[in-house]
């Protein structure tokens, strides 16, 4: 089996949409954002990304819940050698360089597709970034652009704090890549509905214990 590894990033509920307008910024820009997300006080904000690659309007979970948002494609500002080389898995021919992307005079790179999933208690909120293949695992670990990134969309959003989801239950903290903690995810799980979800309220408390203020 390959690598899964991703960027969890977490949230009070009532900054879900802050958090979603500052996810969007980051995403490769389409030319009119198509999927609809009525949040919890009835309003609805555009998106430039696809659930389960369709794009038929969604809304935020009541309580415990988890939306999926396929083909989801991400810019980053192309600063380390980890997101240059990067090369989803096939090599380039000797002398061809990237495909980069200019915003503002700064060179970006396309990282995609991120497996993104919106899961939802009725507290907190987790924000799931999955990496799709294993090359794509490892640059997650290693660019510090990704990481920085990352950790923007934290601050603009209000956000309460990121992790790094090595798998076998270990985290890093996003912004203090070498503090790792460790959790049994499978004691957090509930069923609802014939699912299993995560309680994303308990487990949200438990890492909180776990990471410095």
């Amino acid at each position: 089996m390959g690598l899964n590894y991703s960027f969890k990033l977490y949230t009070q509920r009532e900054h879900i949409p802050q958090m979603l307008n500052a996810v969007a910024g980051i995403a490769r820009q389409v030319e009119k954002p198509n999927l609809s997300v009525t949040l919890d006080d009835g309003s609805q904000i555009l998106l430039p990304f696809l659930s389960g690659f369709q794009t038929e309007p969604l809304s935020i979970p009541k309580g415990i819940g988890e939306l999926s948002f396929g083909d989801t494609s991400l810019v980053f500002p192309l600063n380390d050698d980890a997101l240059y080389n990067y090369r989803y898995g096939i090599e380039l021919p000797v002398g061809l360089e990237p495909a980069v992307t200019k915003i503002n005079g700064l060179q970006y790179r396309a990282v995609g597709t991120i497996y993104l999933s919106l899961r939802t208690g009725n507290q907190y909120a987790e924000f799931c970034f999955e990496a799709a293949i294993s090359d794509m695992s490892r640059l997650f670990h290693e660019s510090s652009s990704i990481q920085s990134t990352f950790q923007k969309c934290l601050t603009q959003a209000n956000g309460l704090f990121g992790i790094i989801d090595l798998e076998s239950d270990e985290y890093r903290i996003l912004g203090d890549i070498n503090r790792i903690v460790t959790l049994e995810l499978d004691e957090y799980y509930i069923e609802e509905e014939d699912s299993l979800l995560i309680d994303i309220d308990r487990w949200t408390e438990a890492l909180l214990k776990e990471i410095p203020s």
